[in-house]
């Protein structure tokens, strides 16, 4: 596919979603310059395609890896081995990798990294006493691309990239770890409202779509909405089957079991359910998570898995 192309789609992919270039260019971009680009007579960086493409619902690494290029192949490589950090709570490793990016000029100098900066500086923070100082960043984050950011808005209005998305979980965590518990739910349900309202690629919503539903139906368990909880496991445990995106899945199952034993005491239920999400998290390597769901079930049960 030629570059030149990019333009095309970008416009037919905006006007099939019935969106002015205004509304796809959001914060980060100047109307002009969408405009352009959409005329072939700028060529887009990848970062920008990235951009448009998530926030028109689709995963963008099909088109987008056309313009990579030696430089942007070192940054992405940095990415994903901070991804492979955090996933595996290796945090120093994860702040140098950090630390090398806020030295890098040409990675700073573009649109997207003062946030992607914020982001991992808020998700490096694990000190329970300093949660009140990792929501801030992580408000200050969300509100370099969305500068009035309202909560009642996210269901109805916002275009998100996968960046504000992993923004806007991070908060909903936050507000659970300050016992915020109703702040959270409102905010995981007005996520989920905006994944439902428009139109994201299989891909894409695989990846994020699962972690909303289950932080949601955490938060609602633990406030004893368990009729709620219970419904929005199954859609996601539906979803996660129809994309193909399983790695949340025995996380989701875990909570519909434990909302099952707490409202019905439906033990032979629970610990069925819960011997699925065992060997399920054994296949993902989840070890961790064995042992918890392990100690779990004994504890509820005084049956061994």
């Amino acid at each position: 596919m030629a570059t030149h192309g990019f333009g095309e789609i970008i416009k037919g992919m905006r006007e099939k979603a019935d969106l002015s270039q205004t509304m796809l260019a959001g914060e980060y971009m100047d109307r002009g310059y969408l405009s352009k680009i959409e005329r072939g007579i700028i060529t887009p960086t990848k970062e920008t395609l990235e951009y448009l493409f998530e926030r028109l619902g689709y995963n963008p690494t099909f088109l987008a890896d056309y313009l990579i290029n030696d430089e942007s192949a070192r940054i992405q490589k940095m990415k994903n081995e901070i991804n492979v950090h955090f996933r595996r709570e290796r945090f120093a490793e994860a702040e140098k990798l950090l630390q090398q990016f806020k030295n890098d000029d040409q990675f700073m100098s573009k649109k997207f990294s003062s946030q992607y900066i914020s982001l991992y500086e808020a998700a490096l923070i694990v000190d329970p006493k300093r949660t009140s100082e990792r929501l801030e960043l992580l408000m200050e984050a969300l509100k370099i691309s969305i500068p009035v950011f309202r909560v009642e808005d996210l269901g109805k209005k916002y275009l998100l990239n996968k960046q504000e998305i992993r923004i806007i979980n991070l908060i909903g965590v936050a507000y659970h770890d300050l016992d915020r518990l109703d702040d959270a739910i409102e905010l995981m349900q007005q996520l989920m409202a905006n994944y439902d309202r428009r139109f994201i690629d299989a891909s894409f919503k695989g990846t994020h779509y699962p972690v909303v539903i289950y932080n949601l139906t955490k938060y609602l368990g633990m406030v004893g909405r368990y009729d709620e909880a219970i419904r929005i496991c199954l859609i996601g445990e539906e979803t996660c089957f129809d994309l193909g995106a399983f790695r949340m899945l025995p996380e989701i199952v875990f909570n519909r079991a434990c909302c099952i034993l707490e409202r019905d005491g439906d033990k032979e239920t629970f610990v069925r359910l819960m011997r699925e999400c065992y060997y399920t998290f054994g296949l993902y390597r989840k070890f961790e998570d064995q042992e918890i769901t392990k100690a779990y079930v004994k504890e509820k049960t005084n049956i061994d898995l």
